[in-house]
């Protein structure tokens, strides 16, 4: 397969990406790469790529990169830091002083980090609409230097490499919009905000955004990442979340809160890793927190009230009673059952829902049901 081959293959099919990169890096006869998106809270949906580099370095290079990279440094200081512009390490710094540079001595050394040929693919520019976007490949310091050659190489290559991050990029967004269309199908009317590993929201429709805002919000944030669902949440929202972090299972749960203290369904889903595929071999995973804009019915809000505070289907039909004002003793003519075992059903509600009094129980629901 040839570089241009290759180059598009890592487009449109998933896991090709690293491929491109190795390549790439046979043809520059480099030992190791980096492919990086620059990580900010307004693109949150980084993506950061590696060829010969261990996962704990790739983590490491995240923080080095912006912090104390004397390579990125001199680019930027230099105004070289900008689309189609190739560089090489030592035109950016003399190699004796990046040998010297914590940089080098941290990190450099161990990761192969000696000799760099790179470019910047996107510079963030509406235009393009694909954030800052960064391609580097590494030689030890013991190496040759990259060549005039290879410089030439991979300007020749770049609009290819270009038009390649940007195609899969498209399709990654376009998959990950499958997904969520998929997982919040089973409600007819719903909102839903996607999350990041560390509960941050990364993206919503309308509906999900609106939950976020206002006095009453249904989703309580903290410079962006959920803390809290409403008012009270079962399960908790930091228990659900671990749980579903952990065990990669769909947790659903109710929530009270709004104007109203409406009940609330929802549920938290992890969506599937795109582990090597389209994002490389470190995307991150992301969560669904879809809330359903509830059936505010009384048989609805009925059956709500009975799953957020434990009750049995008995006990859900005898609030149902007490809702049409019965009394204890009509409730129990009409269900066939005594007297004592309707005012034992009646105890164990107030019990459950922390009312002292028939007519608080009452109150309470009917305030729910708006």
């Amino acid at each position: 397969m040839n570089l241009l081959q290759t180059i598009y293959a890592a487009a449109c099919t998933p896991g090709h990406m690293p491929r491109m990169m190795e390549g790439l890096g046979a043809a520059f006869r480099a030992h190791s790469a980096f492919l990086f998106t620059s990580h900010s809270e307004s693109e949150p949906d980084d993506t950061l790529i590696s060829q010969n580099i261990c996962p704990d370095a790739v983590k490491a290079f995240e923080t080095r990169w912006s912090a104390d990279d004397v390579w990125a440094a001199a680019a930027a200081r230099n105004g070289l830091m900008k689309k189609d512009v190739v560089v090489t390490g030592t035109a950016l710094v003399p190699h004796g002083e990046l040998v010297r540079s914590p940089f080098y001595n941290e990190f450099g050394r161990q990761a192969g980090m000696g000799r760099m040929l790179g470019s910047v693919l996107f510079d963030g520019s509406p235009h393009d609409a694909v954030p800052f976007t960064n391609l580097c490949w590494y030689r030890e310091a013991g190496s040759d230097d990259f060549s005039a050659h290879d410089c030439a190489l991979l300007r020749r290559l770049l609009p290819h490499i270009q038009l390649a991050v940007k195609t899969a990029r498209q399709l990654r967004s376009l998959k990950l919009r499958s997904m969520i269309d998929r997982a919040a199908a089973d409600s007819a009317s719903c909102a839903w905000l996607l999350l990041d590993a560390q509960a941050r929201v990364v993206s919503s429709d309308a509906r999900g955004q609106a939950l976020l805002s206002g006095a009453h919000a249904l989703v309580r944030a903290n410079q962006g990442r959920i803390v809290a669902l409403g008012r009270r949440a079962a399960p908790a929202f930091p228990d659900m979340f671990a749980a579903c972090r952990r065990h990669g299972h769909t947790v659903p749960f109710l929530l009270q809160g709004g104007a109203a203290n409406t009940l609330f369904r929802g549920s938290l889903s992890a969506l599937p890793a795109d582990v090597d595929t389209y994002a490389g071999a470190f995307y991150e995973q992301r969560y669904l927190l879809v809330v359903e804009l509830p059936d505010t019915g009384r048989a609805a809000m009925i059956l709500r009230v009975g799953e957020l505070f434990g009750l049995t289907a008995a006990e859900r039909e005898i609030l149902r009673h007490l809702l049409d004002g019965d009394a204890a003793d009509r409730v129990a003519r009409l269900r066939g059952a005594g007297v004592s075992t309707v005012r034992t059903q009646i105890r164990s509600i107030l019990d459950k829902t922390g009312m002292a009094r028939q007519v608080d129980l009452v109150n309470m629901v009917s305030r729910l049901a708006g």
